[in-house]
């Protein structure tokens, strides 16, 4: 009878530990399951965030694309993508099974979005993209980078200030000449006299002092330096590595004359400078040409220039003489250009000349 009662209690023991471990076994697959939910949710969330951060870079690039060229309207980006859906100017992509993304796009200072896939892309200050992956919504909105920065102080002399300007092109420039003290179509607006290549050193100044010998340091002085034939009046004759390619090309420029994040426009044809004037609608002007190029955005006023074998400046400005970055064999550089009835994007003379600098942001 003791015996009976021992094996019952033990069964008893038993179904106990047993309903024991049950109940352990059903909070742990509870807990695994509620964190594989947790792990599931976490992950969609993610994909849904780069979705839709994928969605605003490719939306960025898009745009980037059509920014120079004359046709820069929402249309054009996004060639039959485009719909106004509830009065929303709205594109949308599939990019796989349960995954998309839904741009939608801001005009500078509003939260309602642009109403209309006509619109030019350069009144686009923000984009709004909204990922999906598997029913899990994420959404950012970036802003994009357009002109309006104000008070840009000149690299040599921080009493002169720019502003940018939005360009015909889509780009941002200076609104002036580096060095001119304002817009206005007159002396004040044609700004300093570069040789090319060399930094705002001083030697840009109108009445800077002559030396009558080429240098052979990239970092000559303050004067203005007049070469020989020679050299075809290039300033420069060091022996050392072919500075020219780096002198003044891109913000990262040796000698770059313009305040950090710009540089000089690219020249020749299909350079910045000819993207311009085709964009600002002057590029085959054959009349009026100079009143044609001030009443552009970038109000391009007529300069002198100076000259490579004596440094004199042509006191009647006839013509717009801007430099861009682009060299032309050893000696010779770029110009853009605009005379009474000509406008050029594909002028080049020897570095040795005097000429304006108007820069473009990078």
């Amino acid at each position: 009878m003791k015996i009976q009662k021992a094996q019952g209690s033990i069964l008893a023991y038993s179904l106990v530990i047993l309903a024991m471990m049950f109940a352990i076994v059903g909070t742990i697959s509870t807990v695994t399951i509620l964190e594989k939910k947790s792990a599931g949710a976490s992950q969609s969330s993610a994909q849904a965030f780069q979705i839709a951060d994928s969605g605003v870079q490719l939306a960025i690039n898009k745009i980037n694309k059509v920014l120079e060229v004359e046709q820069n309207r929402i249309n054009n980006a996004f060639p039959g993508k485009c719909v106004v859906t509830n009065g929303e100017a709205t594109v949308k992509e599939d990019v796989g099974t349960g995954m998309s993304y839904e741009l939608k796009f801001y005009s500078a200072g509003s939260d309602v979005p642009i109403n209309n896939c006509d619109e030019s892309v350069t009144s686009i200050a923000n984009i709004k993209s909204v990922g999906t992956y598997k029913n899990t919504v994420r959404a950012v909105k970036v802003g994009t980078d357009h002109c309006g920065e104000t008070g840009i102080k000149d690299k040599a002399d921080s009493t002169i200030t720019y502003d940018e300007v939005l360009a015909e092109d889509g780009r941002c420039w200076l609104d002036r000449n580096l060095g001119a003290k304002s817009t206005a179509n007159n002396v004040n607006g044609r700004g300093w006299y570069f040789q090319w290549g060399r930094g705002a050193d001083q030697h840009q100044i109108s009445n800077s002092a002559t030396a009558a010998a080429p240098s052979s340091s990239i970092t000559p002085g303050d004067k203005f330096l007049i070469s020989n034939m020679l050299l075809n009046w290039y300033w420069y004759n060091g022996t050392g590595p072919d500075y020219s390619l780096v002198l003044w090309q891109g913000v990262a420029g040796i000698n770059n004359p313009c305040p950090d994040g710009y540089r000089l426009p690219t020249g020749n044809v299909g350079g910045e400078w000819d993207k311009f004037v085709e964009a600002a609608g002057i590029k085959t002007c054959t009349l009026n040409c100079l009143d044609a190029a001030y009443n552009t955005t970038l109000k391009l006023v007529p300069t002198s220039y100076r000259r490579f074998n004596s440094g004199t400046i042509i006191n009647a400005p006839q013509s717009v003489f801007l430099w861009t970055g682009t060299t032309r064999g050893a000696t010779n550089s770029w110009m853009g250009t605009v005379s009474p009835t000509l406008v050029q994007a594909a002028t080049f003379t020897n570095r040795g000349a005097g000429a304006p600098v108007r820069c473009i942001k990078d």
